[in-house]
């Protein structure tokens, strides 16, 4: 992210009548722009700061949403959730090209540091606030943010943690434009990142083998 003007904040409600027709709490809309390669190890101050204020805005915004939904009554969405299209085609910078993941998706060592990691909350948010406890993409945050969080178990996106893992270390360095997905390249190390992925990818693979699975060890 570079600039004061990374991201511009519609919401949580611009009326609430809106909100409950849309079915969402919570939109951001602008563009995410990369501050280039980064030294994820080291990290960069500024931009953990710039990272740090997003998360914290965005936190503020679906807890107010939360309670406004709920005091209006508003129905929870029904809208399918899939990988948005073309997101794996998209050419990557040279800093991301080629990246491949160092760990296996049965390690269970590196599992368990990835699911503290996706449970722990980065300034208010965890990864499983928007994509769950168990991966399908319904956290408590799911019906009120837009476009809706994909089940780690979608086609689109387990393909893209087997064969297209530099697109996948890119979403979550970076996060994704247009979308309410932040990035977390500046606040993660470059190990943590993978960790998280290969957590997020072994949810995938539970919910594809047994669409009841829970996460072993995970919070319920």
């Amino acid at each position: 992210m570079s600039g004061g003007k990374a991201f511009r904040y519609k919401g949580p409600f611009d009326s609430a009548p809106a909100a409950c027709a849309s079915g969402a709490a919570l939109r951001v809309s602008g563009r995410g722009r990369s501050r280039g390669p980064l030294d994820f190890a080291r990290g960069d101050r500024r931009g953990r700061a710039e990272v740090r204020g997003f998360l914290r805005h965005l936190s503020r915004r679906a807890l107010l949403g939360l309670g406004l939904a709920a005091l209006l009554g508003c129905p929870p969405n029904t809208r399918e959730q899939s990988l948005p299209p073309g997101l794996t085609t998209r050419s990557l910078p040279a800093a991301y090209e080629g990246r491949k993941n160092p760990f296996s998706p049965d390690d269970a060592g590196v599992l368990e540091e990835g699911r503290l990691l996706y449970f722990t909350p980065h300034q208010g948010l965890s990864c499983a606030v928007c994509h769950g406890n168990d991966g399908r993409g319904r956290g408590p945050m799911w019906t009120y943010i837009e476009p809706y969080p994909p089940s780690f178990a979608d086609d689109a996106l387990l393909d893209a943690f087997r064969e297209r893992q530099d697109h996948v270390f890119r979403w979550v360095a970076d996060g994704l434009d247009r979308m309410p997905m932040p990035g977390f390249g500046q606040v993660m190390t470059e190990d943590d990142l993978w960790k998280v992925i290969t957590y997020a990818w072994h949810l995938g693979l539970q919910l594809e083998r047994n669409p009841d699975a829970k996460p072993s060890g995970g919070r319920q």
